[in-house]
């Protein structure tokens, strides 16, 4: 499900992150080994790469590594979270491991906690107390986080926004407004914006972006959201997955077939879900970029 500064340049016909190509790939996933296909229960998106929680927990990862950022630790996990050169995990005890980047001690999170979030260069974690602790690059204000108690955590490129425990949401860093006072569910953060859903299903976006905000439906209920970089995608309670924003790598290219765990990050230019129904095991469905080989395992 985070950019800015020197780690972005542009190159050829889009933003590319430390790659000159612009390759894209669709959503098929092929499997011409012969092998049966890898299947996951959960997935993270990174700026050029990917990873994946399979059934008993284990982590793999693949993409761009010139950080490190696909070198998962051995052992038993339970959530994921990718930042733009990082990658963070919860284990089974809910103590946080995190590999990759680490210029900014983006990785330097430690304890146990509930839940975990990874942005541009920073990474926050929020405890079972609904507590927050924020570490990395805080050039403007992104690690600053207030006082709690908080019900979920999104690191977006250089801001931050949490859920309270009534449903309305701070923001900290660059971004604007800082406070959005409409009861949401769910949050998700990209570069300089950030999104969420409403109790009822409909989608409220904030911020200043290179997404056009404005062509996010208001009209319609979803289910799951995942912001990128410059693109925000959503899906509905049958699993089909629709997405605004730029299309220059093909990010809004979602598969027509139902899928689960959506995901991106916030310097994306791809996102990725299981396939198949909520709670069950699946293919990896990524579509976007594909420089790196960020999109199939």
């Amino acid at each position: 499900m985070r950019f800015l500064l020197p780690l972005l340049m542009i190159q050829g016909c889009t933003f590319v992150l430390y790659d000159e190509r612009c390759d894209t790939a669709d959503v098929s996933v092929v499997d011409d080994t012969g092998e049966a296909p890898l299947l996951w229960a959960s997935l993270g998106a990174g700026s050029i790469h990917s990873c994946g929680l399979d059934e008993v927990g284990e982590i793999s990862c693949w993409g761009g590594d010139p950080e490190g950022q696909t070198d998962a630790p051995e052992g038993s996990f339970g959530a994921l979270a990718l930042g733009h050169a990082h990658s963070c995990a919860l284990d089974v005890d809910g103590a946080v491991h995190c590999w990759g980047r680490n210029d900014e001690g983006q990785n330097d999170l430690s304890g146990t906690f509930a839940s975990i979030s990874a942005g541009g260069a920073h990474t926050c974690g929020l405890d079972e107390a609904g507590a927050l602790e924020c570490v990395g690059r805080n050039d403007e204000g992104q690690t600053d986080a207030p006082e709690g108690p908080f019900k979920a955590v999104s690191s977006g490129w250089s801001h931050t926004c949490a859920v309270q425990v009534d449903d309305t949401v701070v923001c900290w860093g660059s971004i604007s407004p800082t406070k959005v006072d409409t009861a949401l569910s769910t949050i998700d953060s990209g570069q300089g914006f950030s999104c969420g859903l409403d109790l009822s299903g409909s989608m409220v976006c904030w911020g200043e972006t290179a997404v056009d905000l404005s062509e996010v439906p208001s009209d319609e209920t979803f289910v799951e959201l995942a912001a990128g970089a410059k693109h925000v995608c959503a899906r509905a309670e049958e699993g089909l997955v629709r997405c605004w924003g730029a299309n220059d790598a093909g990010q809004l290219d979602a598969p027509q077939v139902p899928v689960h765990g959506l995901v991106s990050g916030a310097g994306s230019l791809h996102s990725c879900a299981v396939d198949g129904p909520d709670g069950s095991l699946g293919e990896a469905r990524c579509w976007g970029l594909d420089a790196e080989n960020q999109l199939i395992p």
